[in-house]
């Protein structure tokens, strides 16, 4: 004849069961320690920044795509951003005023989020140290 149980008393041992195996189961961790966060990561301003290795990259990445010689007319306002000469010859108050996206300033790259401010931090030191070329 069948004998009428609880029902929680055919779940405990499952449940036990689980506990067990979930109290015994290492933590999920690196062997190396748990990485930085992305944003955490240290930004490099120490190295030399020139337009050729540092800055040339951030322009061609952001700014391009509307500041470029053949595009600067219709999409970037005349303001050419594709060389040395254009983007040094630029008004650095300007320049930081809109990449930084600061009030009384058009936000770059228009439509789109800010630059990271690692990529701030370089453009600021560039400038600050003279705007090398190479």
């Amino acid at each position: 004849m069948f004998v009428k149980r609880p029902l929680l008393a055919y779940f405990l041992p499952v449940l036990a069961a689980a506990v067990a195996l979930l109290t015994a189961a290492p933590g999920c961790t690196y062997s190396h320690g748990d990485p930085a966060p992305v944003s955490a990561v240290a930004c490099d301003t120490t190295a030399r920044m020139t337009y050729d290795a540092v800055i040339a990259p951030i322009f061609a990445q952001h700014c391009l795509e509307c500041h470029a010689s053949n595009k600067a007319s219709v999409l970037g306002g005349g303001n050419v951003f594709d060389s040395y000469a254009t983007v040094s010859g630029y008004p650095s108050t300007a320049l930081l005023g809109s990449i930084t996206q600061a009030r009384g300033y058009d936000p770059m790259p228009k439509g789109r989020s800010r630059i990271s401010d690692c990529e701030i931090a370089r453009i600021r030191v560039w400038m600050a140290t003279g705007k090398s070329e190479k």
